[in-house]
């Protein structure tokens, strides 16, 4: 639309200056209201104006639609497609539609305009007179496209199209004829819009209002179970059509009044009004007349009015919000005997025509919503203080922090910070970092108070304390912090760099206390910041021996011990000087800078005492210091606040195993997708199922379009010795090699499994679930532990296996490859060793011109006496043990190369299983793990990248175990923490589910079957499908049980450690070996 030179709002848009010319401002807020001029005042809703040779787009505020109305008419587009709008839209419809007998007549006000039903009726009327209406023949115009000629309002004619420029993709006209809106309720109380012609046509839908849309949403009912739903057929009501899979029902509209007096609170108020409203000074002067009441709120009139009606206004001011409530409340009935009422639930997203503005305003409500939730000030108080103070915050501190961020203020000694507002963290950060349990000294004698510090600080302080600076010829230089398991897309938890409610094995989790930082420690990446942090002291920053420096081809490494000036070429270099000389006075400096002066006695005595033995054995004072500095980074006050108490007892180390005959060797590999994998569309139903069902069809129906086409699956076949709901089912077709292996009879599916605390259906699964499902921090942690009753808190199944294992005389070990190992090796007397997920071997100490002072290292890493802080433990206790045990195997390993091999990981599972003999290891489990399977968009064609690389780790392994003669003797277990929704999300993916299908391989598998029991019903009429979520029938108590007695355990009290929880299931699901594997004696 052009704007006329004499507009007001072209005036304030143009900003002319004196010459007359305009100087167009980039944004430009509209200060007051301004009278509409000329055309203008024909516009409800303007969109996009010109000015000179200048376009601005009207960003209106954030409003809400209400997706049902009764108050409605057909629109269909330039497509085709059918919709209903209610007639008060004035953004979806963009041109008219007008007849008058057989005269067809399209018309718009501008190019890209919108125009209501009320506007187009007017438009009718100024074409054709009285006898000018909306099209009503649904079908019967068809719109040829652009350059046809378009009469505007005034009569002339535009050779435009009306949706030349600045319109629709797909624009939308309105139809005289009339429809209705229906609602679509499934079992779970779901809803979903349906749009109905009431004149048959045969233009398709648009998708989200079609009665076969996939998208259902959550709404709040009267009461639980008080819904229609096909399983109570429709609760009889005369208005809904029972489904199969839904009920469609008829809908009124009513609007009522919620407060006929005043109401008693603020509180009272906003838990009753949902309805909101423009801010009255949007409004014409003299429109509302005010009320301050002594309640906490303002009441608004209309003028003119008294007492309360619908029409009356509430403002309310709320951790520094001011909101405004129109005293109504406005709901969706289904009619008849018993009939029903919800609010009409509200929407920014228009579902007829969607915009990526209303996308940001909703996702804007969704963080306010967030923000200022009366949880949300504590949840951040707890989080805040984790990161900044200390893992386990008392009461107090908590209950401090939090009103600080609520008050948006914080005084300490007369000092006022932040400015009032709700969440401002100047005070929230102030009253974290001065409470007394940050100040008070005393504190740090509390054993789990402070914290682990993350890897990438511990790098940072020592940098900045050691005052790191750039060479001369380097004026900037890069950190490559890799491998430490902050790395991006490789942390621990999906929602940042740590699991925040991470509990570490032994006395962290017996007292139910967190180290969200000990998520990601590991003696390897301990050994690996060790040797960074000695390559920086000694050659500053490079890439050099594990250095953290850029990688560059320009530095000779190997060349450093007999060319100590190729150094010369780092990046930057520590500048630290000491302010004294003597050693003493040295330790305790650097002992401030880099422990806050809490390192203990012991060391300070053991560091000085090392420091003087270099001088006097005639060393230069540089060379001591830089000693010290290695030295001193492996403290455990570096990396860990509190006090630490030495015990002077020594850690134990790793002892080797003499030699096995390798004749008795077992393994299993666990191969762990993380992030849950899409079972549903690994194992799909395919033809010959029961009773003539055409479960493809079914599946095709639910994962719409995530389904695989049926042309595309592998064919198998299911023996009758393990009966499915199809003879035979189909595998995606990446899984080319999986496919062979089940016809081999090497391979075998386990369809539907999941963890469980018993066996339970839609309508009992919450009382008999004692975890939450669909986190991936939650059931992870719970997959990966299998002790849903916290019989063994702390510990993992692998773990346990192993340690039920060494029980029965076996010499065992476990190898974790990937941050989340840890969790499912976790053990009571069982060794395991942390591997780097690049497959290689850890030198400790890889300069050897440097002597590495490996006892004075132990030494100040010993053991802990009563009352020493828990964290040090963390960072101390497996270092010792873990450096001689990765020695040792890298020994009987040797340097693998492993670049270009097909995995890193598994080529090392490989070289290990291959020398398990020499190393004396009889029954080993290994866990790695493959990231990117949180597939919430574009699932199939993820699906096909990542499954491609799962069929070519099996197909390698396979083969290289067979050349070793091991295949028989090592199962390959593929995995996921849960499973995905069957039904489709917005993103074309699928969001978090519960049960899937998993499978394993191996020589000694009984394959060529499927294991537990595949959904006969797909829809969310099973007992066993909630909103698309599948239930799992069976659990993996079932498959350990089996694992478990195939590798050695044959005692029910070892089984019970395993699986703790097995015997919540019937007999039949505690599965012997020969179920998963071929018969063995």
């Amino acid at each position: 639309m052009t704007l006329a030179t004499g507009s007001p709002l072209y005036g304030v848009l143009c900003n002319a200056g004196t010459s007359g010319d305009c100087n167009y401002n980039i944004n430009v807020i509209l200060e007051s209201h301004l009278a509409c001029f000329g055309n203008e005042c024909n516009v409800e809703m303007p969109r996009v104006v010109k000015v000179g040779e200048v376009f601005y787009e009207y960003v209106r505020p954030a409003c809400v639609n209400l997706p049902f109305s009764t108050d409605v008419s057909s629109v269909i587009s330039k497509s085709g497609k059918f919709a209903c709008a209610d007639k008060n839209d004035n953004e979806s419809v963009q041109f008219a539609c007008c007849k008058d007998s057989n005269v067809l007549q399209h018309t718009c006000g501008f190019s890209g305009s919108r125009v209501s039903y009320d506007e187009n009726t007017a438009m009718c009327s100024a074409f054709f007179g009285a006898s000018g209406s909306i099209c009503d023949g649904m079908g019967e115009i068809i719109i040829s496209g652009e350059g046809l000629l378009y009469p505007k309002q005034d009569g002339s004619i535009d050779s435009l199209s009306c949706f030349a420029t600045g319109g629709q993709v797909d624009p939308l006209y309105w139809q005289g004829s009339t429809c209705s809106i229906k609602m679509k309720v499934n079992n779970e109380g779901q809803i979903a819009i349906v749009h109905k012609s009431d004149t048959a046509h045969t233009a398709t839908h648009l998708m989200a209002v079609d009665q076969e849309s996939p998208f259902y949403f959550d709404v709040v009912w009267p009461e639980t179970g008080s819904y229609p739903a096909p399983s109570n057929n429709c609760n009889s009501l005369s208005a809904c059509a029972v489904h199969a899979e839904y009920c469609l029902c008829d809908i009124d509209m009513t609007e009522s009044q919620v407060f006929t007096a005043n109401p008693s609170s603020a509180e009272e108020l906003m838990d009753s009004l949902k309805v909101g409203h423009p801010a009255v000074d949007m409004f014409d002067a003299g429109s509302f007349s005010e009320e301050v009441t002594s309640s906490g709120y303002t009441i608004y009139r209309p003028t003119g009015s008294s007492g309360l009606a619908k029409e009356t206004l509430f403002k309310v001011v709320t951790n520094g919000r001011t909101i405004f409530y129109k005293n109504m409340i406005l709901q969706v009935t289904i009619p008849g005997q018993g009939g029903i009422s919800i609010r009409n639930p509200p929407t920014f997203l228009n579902l007829i025509n969607p915009v990526s503005r209303d996308a940001f305003y909703e996702t804007e409500a969704v963080i306010d919503h967030f923000f200022y939730h009366p949880n949300s000030p504590t949840f951040f108080a707890v989080n805040f203080i984790k990161r900044l103070g200390t893992s386990n915050p008392s009461p107090d501190f908590v209950s401090t922090v939090d009103q600080a961020y609520r008050d948006g203020s914080f005084e300490k000694d007369g000092v006022v910070f932040g400015d009032g507002s709700y969440g401002n963290l100047e005070a929230t950060f102030a009253s974290v970092m001065l409470h007394a349990d940050a100040t008070t000294v005393a504190v740090d004698a509390d054993p789990f108070s402070g914290n682990l510090r993350e890897p990438t600080l511990s790098y940072h302080a020592f940098m900045r304390s050691m005052e790191l600076e750039p060479a001369a010829d380097s004026p900037y230089f890069e950190l490559w912090l890799d491998n430490n398991g902050e790395e991006m897309f490789y942390g621990p938890g999906v929602f940042g760099f740590f699991d925040s409610n991470y509990e570490p094995d032994g006395t962290f989790n017996a007292a139910g206390l967190v180290s969200a930082e000990a998520s990601v420690y590991n003696p390897i990446r301990a050994m690996r910041m060790m040797n960074a942090l000695s390559s920086l002291v000694e050659n500053g920053l490079t890439n050099c021996f594990e250095g953290i420096g850029q990688n560059t081809n320009d530095v000779n490494c190997d060349s450093f011990a007999v060319q100590p000036e190729l150094r010369d070429q780092q990046r930057a270099v520590l500048r630290y000087t000491p302010t004294s000389t003597n050693p003493k006075d040295v330790v305790d400096e650097m002992a401030m800078l880099l422990t806050g002066g809490r390192l203990n006695y012991y060391s300070k005595k053991v560091l000085a005492e090392e420091f003087q033995d270099s001088i006097d054995a005639s060393q230069p004072f540089s060379a001591a210091l830089r000693m010290t500095q290695r030295l001193i980074t492996v403290v455990p006050e570096f990396h860990s606040s509190g006090l630490v108490k030495p015990s002077l007892r020594g850690r134990e180390g790793y002892t080797p195993r003499p030699p096995s005959t390798g004749e008795n060797y077992k393994a299993v590999v666990f191969m762990y997708l993380n992030g849950g994998m899409d079972g549903f569309n690994a194992l799909v139903p395919h033809s010959e199922c029961q009773n003539g069902k055409d479960m493809y069809a079914e599946y095709a129906s639910v994962r719409s379009y995530n389904a695989l086409a049926k042309n595309t699956l592998r064919q198998i076949n299911v023996p009758a010795s393990t009966p499915q709901v199809c003879n035979k089912f189909g595998l995606h077709q990446k899984l080319e090699r999986a496919q062979q292996l089940y016809e081999l009879g090497d391979l075998s599916f386990v369809a539907n499994v999941g963890l469980l605390g018993e066996l339970c259906n839609d309508q009992d699964w919450n009382d008999k679930t004692p975890f939450l499902t669909k986190a991936h921090n939650l059931q992870r942690t719970e997959a990966l532990r299998l002790d849903v009753r916290k019989e063994h808190p702390g510990k993992g199944v692998s773990g346990r296996l192993l340690d039920a294992l060494q029980t029965e005389g076996y010499q065992v070990h476990g190898v974790q490859v990937g941050p989340w190992g840890k969790q499912t090796m976790a053990s009571y007397d069982s060794p395991s060793l942390t591997m780097s997920n690049t497959g290689e071997f850890e030198q400790f100490g890889p300069m050897q011109w440097i002597e590495r002072k490996d006892k004075l290292l132990h030494s100040v890493t010993n053991t802990t006496a009563l009352g020493s802080s828990r964290f040090s433990d963390i960072w101390g206790s497996g270092l010792k043990s873990g450096i001689e045990e990765n020695a040792f195997i890298k020994s009987k390993v040797g340097n693998v190369n492993l670049q270009g091999t097909y995995s890193a990981e598994f080529s090392l599972i490989e070289h290990m299983i291959q020398t398990a003999a020499s190393r004396g290891v009889e029954r080993e489990i290994f866990f790695t793990e493959m990231m990117g399977w949180d597939m919430h968009f574009d699932v199939v064609n993820a699906m096909d990248a990542k499954l491609t690389a799962v069929d070519d780790i099996l197909m390698n392994f396979e083969t290289n175990m067979k050349a070793q003669g091991k295949w028989d003797d090592t199962t390959l277990v593929i995995f996921s923490d849960f499973g995905r929704d069957l039904t489709m999300n917005g993103g074309n993916g699928t969001d978090h589910g519960w049960g899937s299908n998993l499978f394993f391989a191996g020589g000694s598998v009984k394959g060529g079957q499927i294991l537990g029991t595949y959904p006969d019903d797909l829809t969310n009429q099973s007992p066993h499908v909630m909103g698309g979520t599948v239930i799992p029938t069976t659990p993996l108590d079932s498959m350990w049980n089996s694992i478990a007695q195939w590798m050695g355990v044959t005692t029910d009290a070892g089984l019970d450690l395993v699986a703790p929880n097995r015997n919540s299931f019937p007999t039949e699901y505690i599965w012997d070996k020969n179920i998963m594997f071929d018969a063995v004696p």
